[in-house]
């Protein structure tokens, strides 16, 4: 389970990110992938470089953003994302049934439904990690989404109820509008460690003036949080599983 607030949004003619072994610049319509090889002396080598439309499932569907070493992280809607719940719901399995989160059978086949739920929040959006193998979709490796915050603090579920009373008013009053929440954040095991997780939370909470998420204090993701100038706010528990609120601000 991670929560916290983030969104991505695409403004003017063009942007241009650098991560790990990639730099792109997403101009309208157009993504192009430098692949850098390997340095000599902390100089890069520069391997191929590649030109691209960016890939349009006609409505403002899923917009390719990224590419690094044959994953492409594209950004998604509601609509799009529900098309491919099995393939979430497998990746949300990897991730969340090993340690430390060692989510039970029940909490597990919980997704779906909860899932469902996450869909139907007014301005739902998120970003999905792609494998591809020469211009083939293969699998789903990572995916971020969560939608804004509204005016309250939310209330009535087991984990809401908790956060509302773990957090100080002080803390409350920077997890409302206009921060957007991060409701899940993962990236398949096998996948992690390859700046995967950074690039989608990264691009995710772009545009945003401040961002909130929830994680267990023991998860790798963690210690990118701290790494990264996420903030920790609190600490609670939600049915048995210690968690840590996350915030962050642009700077």
């Amino acid at each position: 389970m991670t929560v916290a607030g983030a969104a991505m949004t695409v403004a003017g003619a063009a942007a241009t990110t650098a991560g790990a072994g990639v730099t792109t610049t997403v101009a309208v319509g157009v993504t192009t992938t430098v692949a850098v090889g390997a340095t000599t002396a902390g100089t890069p080598a520069v391997a191929a470089v590649t030109t691209r439309a960016a890939t349009v499932d006609r409505s403002p569907a899923l917009i390719s953003l990224f590419v690094h070493r044959g994953i492409t992280v594209r950004r998604t809607d509601a609509i799009h994302l529900a098309r491919h719940a099995t393939q979430l719901e497998a990746l949300y399995r990897r991730c969340f049934a090993e340690p430390p989160w060692r989510e039970t059978a029940e909490r597990l086949a919980g997704f779906r439904g909860r899932l469902t739920a996450h869909l139907g929040r007014a301005g739902f959006v998120g970003l999905v990690a792609v494998e591809e193998a020469g211009g083939e979709r293969v699998s789903l490796v990572g995916a971020v989404y969560g939608w804004p915050a509204g005016p309250e603090l939310a209330s009535g579920t087991t984990f809401d109820d908790a956060l509302a009373a773990a957090v100080p008013s002080a803390v409350a009053g920077r997890l409302v509008a206009p921060a957007l929440i991060v409701a899940e954040l993962m990236v398949r095991p096998d996948r992690q460690r390859r700046g995967i997780g950074r690039a989608l939370l990264a691009r995710f909470t772009a545009g945003w003036p401040s961002a909130w998420l929830c994680t267990h204090p023991d998860a790798p993701a963690a210690g990118m949080y701290r790494r990264d100038g996420w903030r920790e706010e609190a600490a609670f528990v939600v049915e048995g599983c210690p968690m840590v609120l996350f915030t962050w601000r642009a700077r």
